[in-house]
Order: C-alpha cells, then sequence, then structure tokens
C-alpha cells in the first residue's frame, strides 16, 4: 500500500510496481477513489489500454484522448442531422427553454442519454447551422 497524494503519479514506486503486476497478471487494480490514483488525465486515460499506451506514454495517451474527442464530434454530428428536422420545422421559432421542454417531453434525449437543455439546444443549433 501506498500512502501517497493522487496529485502525481511520478514518484510512486507502489503504483508502478501494482499497475506491472496487474498488466502481468492480468488482474484488475482496485482503488478506493480515482482521485487517489492520480489527478492527471492523460495519465489515467493512459491506463485503460496498456497495449498501446505505456505508463509514462503522454503521446500514445494525448493521441487516444484525440480520438475520443472525435468520436464525441462525430456522435453529436449525427444527433444533430436527426433533430434537424424537428428544429426547423415543428419547434421554429420557439426558445431554448421552450424547445428543450418540448424534446424532453418528447422523450428526446442527447447523445449521451442525458434530457435536454436550453444550453444543449443552443449547441444543436449551432451544429446545424455550422457542420463539420
Amino acid at each position: 500500500m501506498e500512502v501517497e497524494s493522487g496529485k502525481s503519479h511520478r514518484n510512486r514506486p507502489g503504483l508502478a510496481r501494482a499497475l506491472e503486476a496487474c498488466r502481468r497478471y492480468g488482474a484488475k487494480l482496485i482503488i478506493s477513489r480515482l482521485d487517489r490514483l492520480s489527478r492527471d488525465p492523460v495519465f489515467l486515460l493512459s491506463l485503460p489500454r496498456p497495449d498501446t499506451a505505456g505508463f509514462h506514454d503522454r503521446a500514445a495517451a494525448t493521441s487516444a484522448g484525440l480520438r475520443g474527442g472525435a468520436a464525441a464530434r462525430l456522435s453529436a454530428a449525427k444527433f444533430a442531422e436527426l433533430v434537424r428536422p424537428l428544429l426547423e420545422d415543428d419547434l421554429a421559432g420557439r426558445s431554448a427553454n421552450a424547445t428543450a421542454q418540448e424534446l424532453n417531453r418528447r422523450g428526446v434525449q442527447t447523445p449521451r442519454g442525458g434530457s435536454c437543455t436550453a444550453r444543449s439546444v443552443l449547441n444543436l443549433k449551432a451544429r446545424i447551422s455550422s457542420p463539420l
């Protein structure tokens, strides 16, 4: 066990040994809270894919994060095209709040499965007016 702050993964020999053992034996590392492991998002992104990103491989982790962002943008663009007819026909002229309320009433969820908000409606309208 290592009693270090999650602020930095550097100089954490116990963590390095635990991660190496997990890789070697195909085991899972259990931690009490994610912020106890690290507060460095690039380091955390490097953990799900040990075959492509090493312990200190910031470039691979950054690349994985960029690919994830591209996938999210593509998903958002597809969603915007799906709801475009609603926004341009049925709900045209309504405020963002009224549009969000109506989309929620109709059971339309955001790409991540959440409820529509005025902000998400404004983002959709902006995406429709200037696609990828």
